[in-house]
């Protein structure tokens, strides 16, 4: 019976959904052609629903139920409140209160005073009809007056008055009454041959920055040139040079390419806003000069390029080692002999200061789309900038083809692998795959070659064979002393056969003998994606005479060539080439002009990150004194290779890393006291902390755990019959805490029963509840006075001598304990893999993180005994440890991108903004733990942000000599703390390298802009130059006499001194303060000093030529202080 009334009531819920549903049904009747012919809606009743019987519930205990309170009236109800919006700045207030003038305002252009009122010219008929929105201050006048007061401006726009219309109507001049014309050789007026009264009847399009113009043009007859002749004259670029009919405005092309540059502003889109600017609606009906534009620009660019590199004046004769019309922007900070270099520093040795320094990268945005129909466009610069001769390197290019590979060797590199298995599907349907740029550390341009589907090397070795002839062979003297280092994603494998290659190519043969002084290397990022072999082979933080010479500057430049992407790989290659030398050209004036900023900060900050690394370098040798001699006897450039690992005094030998559970092992053997006993180890009463290690599975930590000194009390857990829960081994952990401690309060109130009566005041409930957090009545727990009044003054003493001894011993044991976790963490993080090995390895991590928290607490606890004992709190050994206060490099880790700069964290943590407890991600393993122990921890600067570079105070403190029980862990972190120390002095070397780079390139800037200048003056007063060229060499020779001049202002801020080697008459145009040649007053922060410093006294720049070998005697002078300090503590 009940399953059918169920059904029952199913069915009439399906029957009410129909229902609902076809309430209203339309019907649309429709005419043969498909159109609607007409629309019925029918309306059904809808059937009342069938009530549904359910059966009465069985009997169940009735319940109170709550009373529903009845529902509130409407009006009764609380109203949604809107939050109030927020206060306009001060800015757009005061535009919302005066926005109704100024709408009026901007209506008022509409319309003008006086309109149809007489013309002041006082012609008879002549009303004020003609407005000129272009002219500042104009006024309404007639159609006469407009073309008489528009001969030089004749591009401006007429705005008429339509009395018919009521509006205004925009003409171009030829369009008013009359048909006047542009009148091109006299000044604006008629050509004296012309008829009197001639009309100009051929229709002329002009191109301007307002937009295109369909005037009239008459030319001169007077025989002082052609049509072309006449409208560049008048400023005027012709579209053709036959019989001209199109003309583009200097200003509209100038002004094209600023913004193309710029923002890789398009020509189609210029024109297109053009033609806008023409007719604002109608805009299609405006001529479109696109086509003609394209090949007048490709013209123009070629000609402002051989204007500024002063091609046309002759200049190659100044430069006779550059090649042949050059015409690429050339970096003023690098080796250029003849040019910013002097004979002086041909004699130096150091590697440092005679490197050249290159970079390479492919970019495969900038490739080329292969297409049949293609214009044989040829480039305008024709190999005399960055782009090698393209008919040359397209024979070159097929040769490589048709031979194969060839040279590129098979390497066991992974990364180089990846390379070469990267999808060729991209590069289809294109004949140009990229291009690949040689560029200097300074982020300049050299040279550029096309790729042809990828990276080969022998591109690459064209590529560098261009950039060498771009700034010219040195001589053999010149190649004596001479050094270079290049870097490249691939040149771990690039570097094999490159000498090689370079002999076997007629090609580039004459460049072999520069390429084998070079060595090779990877950049930073780049080469932590390589093998770690690559990485103490092929990184030039291991290189000596690198500097920080990352590499990655090959990278800088393609974020801003790549929004011209899309425009080169349409276009034929020719043009596509003119495109990115002109980009890469102004990419490297932006950079002459910004260079001695960017030098300043390169300067500024070498200066302080080699003191700070200094500072590192000495902690760790006063850390490691007893065997920092033996350590410094070892080469830095000897690589070995065992079991196909690398190995340097800059690695941890891979196959001595000892395995996780091995060391844990040994941590918990060392704190529990076994195996030799020293006093490094920790002590018997620190054994609490250690759990049972035999357990695999992670267990939390107990409040309260026993010493292993004291038995387990189970025959007083038996008596009170407890359970084996975790609440019974507390209650029995407890009771053996309390037995304990009422055994050594008797004691205690037998040897001093001076606090007797403290011990018999203990309260009750804090004995019975929390035994542990009851105090030990030692000295510590008085206030001076007390101990005084109690006479434990002496006892006093005593213990702060004992818990001195202490510090030292939880101090020795921290280190121990965090570098153990460092190389934990780094073999989990290799080995662990599988659920079980990672379930086991996040036990044991968290096991050993609760012991560092222990370790760590018992250290500040003994901290606080001291400092009530009288310690002071600013003592400079013992300072209150936290988990800043441990970070340490892990030596078993790669050094880190980023670790030999200390740069601020770009993330800040909110919660520690708020005043809360930082939080952080955690680790892999579980650890609870927010930053790896050994593994870099974060610490924080005294501004509150995190140093990437600055190791705890911990490692400070003079390390012990003794070790743990296990051989091979002992092995492992003396290994540690030698690596540790190679990478802290290679920080100190690289910074100091660098800093003495910044500092001669500050000089061959100098000499850069001051060889320019005097070039640029000869160049004006030479006796073929005429007095326009004259007069753009002289701007160009005082443009760069005041680069110099600001050059040497912001050495000057820096704390140095530049002095010229001889006078120059271009001194006189020189401040005084810039030509001086005493020492300069540098009371005023130059910017290299830090608040409250004092000033940088001025340094002569010559300083800086200096040999390496004075350099190292320095260093390991240093090394000998550290160990050794002076008696004197001034000193």
């Amino acid at each position: 019976m009940f399953a059918k009334l169920l059904a029952a009531g199913e069915k009439a819920k399906r029957e009410e959904t129909v229902y609902s549903r076809s309430v209203q049904a339309t019907s649309q009747a429709f005419n043969v052609d498909g159109t609607l012919l007409h629309t019925h809606t029918h309306a059904f009743e809808r059937p009342p629903p069938i009530p549904i019987q359910r059966p009465p519930a069985p009997d169940k205990p009735s319940t109170p139920t709550l009373p529903i309170p009845p529902n509130p009236p409407t009006d009764t109800l609380p109203e949604k409140t809107v939050p109030p919006e927020e206060p306009l700045p001060p800015l757009f207030q005061d535009f919302e209160a005066k926005k109704a003038s100024i709408v009026d305002i901007l209506f008022k252009q509409n319309t003008a005073d006086g309109l149809g009122a007489p013309c002041p010219c006082g012609v008879a008929g002549a009303t004020r009809t003609t407005m000129c929105r272009e002219c500042w201050n104009y006024s309404a006048a007639c159609t006469s007056c407009f073309v008489k007061s528009h001969v030089h401006a004749p591009t401006h726009w007429a705005d008429v008055w339509s009395p018919d219309r009521g509006f205004f109507l925009r003409h171009d001049i030829s369009a008013l009454p009359g048909s006047p014309g542009i009148y091109l050789g006299h000044g604006g007026s008629p050509c004296p041959n012309v008829a009197l009264g001639f009309v100009p009847q051929e229709t002329f399009t002009i191109v301007d920055t307002n937009g295109i113009h369909s005037t009239k043009v008459q030319f001169c007859s007077c025989g002082i040139g052609d049509r072309a002749e006449q409208l560049l004259n008048a400023r005027l670029f012709p579209g053709t040079f036959r019989r001209p009919r199109l003309a583009f405005t200097f200003a509209m092309l100038h002004d094209y390419h600023i913004h193309h540059l710029t923002s890789a502003l398009p020509a189609y889109d210029y024109i297109a806003a053009l033609r806008h600017l023409t007719d604002g609606f109608f805009f299609r009906d405006a001529a479109n000069p696109y086509d003609q534009f394209r090949d007048v620009f490709k013209m123009w660019r070629i000609l402002e390029a051989e204007m500024r590199a002063g091609q046309l004046h002759g200049i190659d004769r100044f430069f006779p080692r550059r090649p042949p019309g050059n015409l690429a922007v050339m970096c003023p900070a690098c080796i250029e002999f003849g040019v910013n270099t002097t004979h002086d520093e041909a004699a130096i040795s150091d590697p440092s200061l005679r490197r050249l320094l290159f970079t390479a990268d492919g970019n495969f945005q900038a490739n080329h789309y292969l297409k049949t129909m293609e214009p044989k466009l040829i480039s305008f610069y024709r190999g005399r900038a960055f782009f090698p001769s393209d008919p040359q390197y397209r024979v070159f290019a097929h040769r490589i083809k048709k031979d194969g590979q060839g040279s590129e060797q098979k390497t066991t590199c992974s990364y180089l692998n990846a390379i070469n298995k990267q999808e060729k599907k991209k590069f289809v349907g294109t004949d140009i795959s990229g291009i690949l740029n040689i560029q200097c550390s300074h982020v300049f341009v050299v040279s550029t070659v096309d790729l042809q589907y990828g990276e080969r090397f022998l591109n690459t070795d064209y590529a560098w064979h261009h950039a060498f002839l771009q700034r010219g062979l040195p001589t053999l003297e010149e190649m004596e002393n001479l050094t270079g280092l290049f870097s490249y994603d691939i040149g771990c494998s690039y570097r094999v056969h490159a000498l090689s290659r370079f002999l076997s190519r007629d090609e580039l043969r004459d460049v072999a003998d520069l390429v084998a002084k070079f060595e090779y290397c990877v950049p930073l990022v780049h080469v932590s994606n390589h093998k770690d072999n690559c990485l103490y082979l092929y990184s030039s933080a291991y290189r000596t005479g690198a500097g920080h010479f990352h590499g990655e500057q090959a990278e800088q430049v393609w974020p801003y060539s790549n929004q011209f992407g899309g425009q080169g790989r349409q276009m034929c290659n020719g043009n596509r080439q003119d495109l990115y030398i002109d980009l890469f050209n102004y990419w490297n004036f932006m950079k002459v002009v910004l260079l001695p900023a960017q030098l300043y900060n390169d300067l500024i900050r070498a200066a302080a990150l080699k003191d700070e690394k200094l500072k590192v370098f000495i902690s760790h040798c006063q850390s490691y004194s007893d065997k920092v001699p033996e350590w410094n006897k070892e080469s830095r450039e000897a690589r070995t290779v065992h079991r196909k690992e690398v190995c340097c005094v800059y690695r941890h030998t891979p196959s001595k890393v000892p395995s996780q559970r091995r060391i844990y092992q040994a941590l918990v053997d060392k704190a529990e006291g076994k195996g030799s006993l020293v006093a490094e180890e920790v002590s018997d009463e620190d054994d609490s902390m250690l759990e049972d290690s035999d357990n695999d599975e992670p267990r939390p930590p107990s409040p309260i755990t026993l010493s292993p000194k004291h038995p387990r009390p189970c025959s007083l857990a038996q008596a009170l019959d407890i359970g084996k829960g975790s609440s019974a081994k507390n209650h029995v952990h407890a009771c053996g805490i309390s037995s304990t401690r009422d055994s050594n309060f008797v004691d205690e109130a037998q040897v001093t029963p001076q606090v007797a009566e403290d011990i018999e005041d203990i309260n009750p409930e804090i004995e019975n509840n929390t035994p542990e957090e009851l105090p030990l009545f030692l000295p510590s727990h008085y206030t001076p006075a007390d101990r005084v009044a109690k006479g434990l003054v002496a006892l006093g003493t005593l213990e702060l001598q004992m818990l001195e001894g202490a510090a030292y011993d939880n101090l020795a044991r921290l280190r121990t304990v965090v570098r153990l976790l460092g190389a934990m963490g780094s073999d989990s993080k290799k080995n662990d893999y599988g659920q079980a090995r990672h379930t086991r390895a996040k036990a044991d991590l968290i096991n050993a993180n609760i012991k560092f928290e222990t370790c760590m607490a018992q250290y500040n606890a003994t901290r606080r005994a001291m400092i009530s004992l009288g310690l002071p709190e600013t003592d400079p050994t013992f300072k209150k440890m936290d988990r800043n206060s441990t970070r340490r490099k892990a030596t078993t880790e790669n050094q880190a991108v980023g670790t030999q700069s200390s740069q601020p964290r770009k993330r800040k943590n909110k919660a520690k903004d708020k005043g809360e407890e930082p939080t952080s991600k955690k680790s892999r393993t579980g650890s609870p733990v927010a930053t790896p122990l050994g593994a870099d921890p974060v610490p924080a600067s005294a501004d509150g942000e995190a140093s990437k570079d600055q190791h705890g105070w911990l490692w400070d403190i003079k390390s012990s000599s003794r070790h743990v029980s296990d051989k091979d862990v002992d092995a492992f972190l003396e290994e540690g703390n030698r690596v540790q120390w190679f990478r802290a002095e290679a920080d100190v070397i690289r910074w100091q390298e660098e800093w003495e780079r910044k500092l001669i390139e500050f000089l061959r800037t100098i000499r850069h802009y001051d060889k320019m200048a005097d070039v640029w003056e000869s160049l004006a007063t030479s006796a073929d130059s005429s007095p326009s060229k004259a007069a753009v060499a002289m701007k160009t020779s005082k443009r760069y006499l005041e680069l110099s001049r600001r050059c040497e202002d912001v050495f000057r801020q820096a704390g140095y001194v530049y002095r010229r080697p001889h006078s120059s008459p271009r001194m006189a145009d020189m401040t005084p303060a810039a030509s001086t040649q005493q020492g300069i007053d540098t009371a005023a922060d130059g910017g290299n000093n830090r608040a409250g410093d004092s000033p940088r006294p001025p340094m002569e720049a010559t300083m800086t030529f200096q040999d390496r070998p004075e350099g190292t005697r320095n260093l390991n002078l240093t090394i000998n202080n550290a160990i050794h300090p002076p008696p004197s503590s001034s000193s």
